[in-house]
């Protein structure tokens, strides 16, 4: 894509985001809810986004980092854009069968459910099929919501798990663990529409202060980022301690629907 009309929405709409992204960072240190020394990393969830709008944020303004959650279009799009230096993270379910290709496309993976998940992406790092030359980072995804229904360890598995993995040796790990991952319900996503900081800190629901909470504890062992908050529910996962947000619609869309609009369908928000 060029840049017309598209183009121009396309940067509006990731700029825009950038913006009150920082305003709400600096709200919220200014209120001393959340002292937060560096933005969010953002991870663009490229879901239904075309090759030509991953490849122009790319060019236009540096964005390296994109999120797919079906490995059909992830292996479709990091074909289309090899020649590009782009980072590929997968936040979609991990089906065992699957676990292989996963492992050797992405440097990032933020959706690992299950502990028997772990020795099956060591095994796909290990293999000489692997395109992605870096050290996997892997994402923990816990379930806080407290419905037994949804994927993700609980919180007495995480703990255990991030603590084993601290005590051994750093040369024995072969993937990375680099953080949490969360899912919240919609029900709770739906409820942050607030924008005051305050009245977003207070309002919280209580899957964020469990994750908060689990979050806190894990660090008694090791470092670990953050990754919750999507176009919907960013600015309380901010206020949450959320160090990555994934976020896809709030860049996306605007450009799409005008696309659509215009008789030419790039995807759908």
């Amino acid at each position: 894509m060029g840049g017309g009309v598209e183009g121009m929405l396309l940067l509006e709409a990731y700029d825009r985001f950038l913006g009150e992204l920082q305003e709400h960072c600096q709200r919220l240190r200014e209120l001393g809810l959340r002292q937060i020394k560096e933005l969010p990393r953002v991870v663009l969830v490229s879901k239904g986004a075309s090759v030509e709008q991953i490849a122009y944020l790319h060019d236009v303004r540096g964005v390296r980092c994109f999120a797919e959650n079906r490995l059909g279009e992830l292996q479709k799009k990091q074909e289309a854009l090899a020649e590009l230096d782009l980072e590929w993270a997968y936040i979609g379910a991990l089906q065992s069968k699957k676990i292989r290709h996963i492992g050797a496309l992405c440097s990032e993976v933020q959706s690992l459910s299950s502990l028997h998940q772990w020795p099956l992406l060591e095994r796909a790092v290990e293999s000489p099929a692997r395109k992605c030359r870096v050290k996997l980072r892997v994402f923990l995804q816990v379930n806080v919501s407290g419905q037994e229904r949804r994927e993700g360890l609980n919180s007495e598995e995480t703990l255990s798990f991030v603590e084993q993995y601290a005590q051994r040796p750093s040369s024995s790990h072969v993937l990375d663990l680099c953080g949490l991952m969360a899912l919240p319900s919609l029900q709770d996503s739906q409820r942050c529409d607030a924008e005051d900081g305050e009245q977003i800190w207070r309002q919280r629901p209580q899957s964020y202060v469990r994750l908060e909470e689990l979050h806190r504890a894990c660090s008694q062992y090791m470092n670990l980022e953050l990754s919750v908050g999507m176009s919907l529910d960013w600015k309380v996962a901010v206020a949450a301690g959320a160090t990555t947000l994934r976020v896809g619609r709030r860049v996306f869309c605007a450009q799409q629907q005008f696309s659509q609009l215009s008789g030419h369908k790039k995807g759908s928000c």
